[in-house]
């Protein structure tokens, strides 16, 4: 059902997503004026509803319908492409910020390898990545357990293993656990991670 861009949005409505969104955006992305923002699995594109007007966006997804979605939501306000993150091209240095929102706990260890190493060859030398993913947590309330355990993704991780991944790829990795993104109980991992190309190894 998910699949289906319209009810996606429904959903993302009813448990809040507007609102994680700006918070997203003002705490964790802290967009300059201009800045230039790859999406690496957009889906319609809600994100911008929380971004400056005067950003340079580009987003991705493997959803054909989710890109139609978005380019018909809106216009030239981005750019979208249906593309898998294994084919994709982005020129080298060219984005300061790249997103990865609800797409790692989808990918195994060697596809998120490829994601961010496609981000840290997209990214500017003092760019970041900034990526929210649901996350096991002890102590986490049974029913957020309950709901990412539903979750379609198969690779739900521990904030810990989530940084894990990103760290050979990413000087400074910084991990905050996040339970007030959502209007129903729910874990997510927010990853920073900086100093693309410089390993913390």
């Amino acid at each position: 059902m998910l699949s289906h861009a319209s009810i996606y949005e429904l959903l993302q409505v009813a448990v809040g997503s507007n609102a994680s969104h700006r918070r997203l955006a003002g705490e964790h992305l802290r967009l300059a004026p201009g800045a230039a923002v790859l999406d690496i699995g957009c889906g319609p594109g809600h994100i911008l509803r929380a971004l400056p007007q005067d950003v340079r966006y580009v987003g991705f997804d493997l959803s054909p319908e989710y890109i139609a979605a978005a380019r018909r939501t809106w216009g030239d306000r981005g750019e979208f492409h249906c593309m898998d993150v294994r084919e994709a091209d982005v020129a080298a240095g060219s984005f300061d910020v790249v997103l990865v929102m609800g797409i790692l706990h989808h990918l195994d260890d060697a596809a998120c390898g490829a994601l961010f190493e496609l981000a840290v060859r997209a990214l500017t030398s003092d760019g970041r990545l900034v990526s929210v993913d649901p996350a096991w947590a002890p102590g986490q309330p049974a029913l957020a357990r309950w709901l990412i355990g539903r979750d379609r993704g198969e690779n739900v991780r521990s904030g810990e293993a989530y940084a894990a991944l990103a760290q050979p790829w990413f000087g400074a990795v910084t991990v905050s656990l996040r339970d007030d993104l959502l209007r129903v109980p729910y874990t997510h991992a927010v990853l920073e991670c900086s100093q693309p190309g410089r390993s913390v190894g």
